[in-house]
């Protein structure tokens, strides 16, 4: 009974921390990687251009990327109760532009092209909050509502997404508003500042303090070898490994794994360079929390346990197999601090088979 009050209380406080102070609240939560393993009661719904029916039209002729007309305007998106848009994407950005309604109002909260949500040059749509990279491009600027949003399209809406997360009702949240105070202002700039960072170190920026375990590991096919080992609750907050793109092109046979509280299977296990973002075997990814800069591929998850971990890389194969040896230097990164009632675990897993029976995962 005692843990069950403790875990509503932690729950209740979170959102407290939304109140009026909302807007900070989610700026900080995307940059602020000891956040991540929180629990959430929230639900997480999104509208976009996908064809519901089957019928592969996802935003190809604009039939499904819209709810309905209002007058001569499109209404994207219809949002109620205590929420934050918190993701806005497109492949395809046009000058139409875009309105929103908060809390029932009448009167416009925001209104511009719809392409300037992504420009990254219009306070509060900052680069790089608000970005275009290969792929499209993207808004990440929370935009909370009490009551309700609506979303206009003065245009024919193709392809594009929107995710939207909803709190629990009597959650208090303060609306978007285009007037910012300076408190406001400061943990935007502040987001901004380490977005701009990304493929650079941000345990430093992230923790007041943490324990760096260093491994060189030479491995033969068939071998495993232990980075790390821990009998005691602790949350390992980072994996760096230097050498990982002198493993031959398109090798995908080196795996990391790791176990949390006694797992009866790998909690992780994965090729590591699928795990940093490799792309046919070159580096492919770089982004705040995983990719590779330089000769480090790095994880800055946050990966807190109870009881007892075990991190492992091994190199498949056997005796007769005939491939190069693996040389890695491994530098893990904890904190002695256990996971919180509140919080889940890290899981990851690449699968290699294929035809599977029925019925298998």
């Amino acid at each position: 009974m005692i843990r069950k009050i403790l875990c509503m209380l932690l729950i209740i406080s979170s959102f407290c921390g939304l109140g009026a102070q909302g807007l900070i609240y989610k700026l900080e939560q995307l940059v602020n990687p000891e956040m991540l393993p929180q629990y959430r009661p929230e639900v997480i719904r999104q509208f976009s251009s996908y064809d519901t029916t089957g019928g592969y039209d996802d935003g190809f002729s604009g039939k499904y990327s819209f709810i309905h007309m209002e007058g001569d305007k499109q209404i994207l998106a219809e949002m109620t109760g205590p929420g934050v848009i918190s993701r806005i994407y497109t492949p395809t950005p046009t000058e139409d532009i875009t309105e929103f309604y908060f809390d029932g109002e009448l009167t416009l909260r925001i209104r511009m092209p719809f392409s300037r949500l992504f420009t990254g040059n219009q306070f509060p749509f900052l680069n790089a909050v608000c970005d275009h990279e290969v792929g499209g491009y993207y808004c990440y600027l929370p935009m909370p509502c009490q009551k309700s949003c609506k979303m206009l399209y003065n245009g024919k809406m193709l392809f594009w997404q929107l995710h939207y997360r909803t709190y629990p009702e009597g959650t208090h949240i303060k609306t978007f508003s285009p007037d910012w105070d300076e408190t406001e202002v400061a943990a935007l700039n502040k987001t901004v500042g380490i977005w701009r960072k990304y493929g650079t170190n941000i345990l430093d920026k992230s923790y007041k303090n943490f324990i760096i375990k260093t491994t060189e590991i030479r491995l033969n096919p068939g071998e495993s070898m232990r980075v790390f080992n821990s009998r005691k609750g602790r949350r390992i907050i980072g994996i760096e490994i230097e050498g990982s793109d002198k493993l031959q092109k398109n090798d995908n046979r080196t795996i990391l794994k790791a176990k949390w509280d006694n797992d009866n299977s790998w909690s992780l296990k994965a090729p590591l360079k699928d795990m940093f973002g490799y792309y046919f075997g070159k580096k492919g990814m770089r982004s705040l929390l995983a990719g590779s800069s330089g000769d480090i591929s790095y994880l800055y998850y946050p990966m807190p346990f109870s009881h007892n971990a075990l991190v492992e890389i091994e190199l498949p194969g056997d005796d007769q197999t005939i491939w190069a040896t693996v040389n890695l230097l491994v530098r893990v990164f904890y904190q002695e601090r256990p996971r919180d009632e509140n919080e889940g675990r890290f899981y990851a897993h690449w699968r290699r088979n294929i035809d599977l029976p029925t019925g298998e995962p």
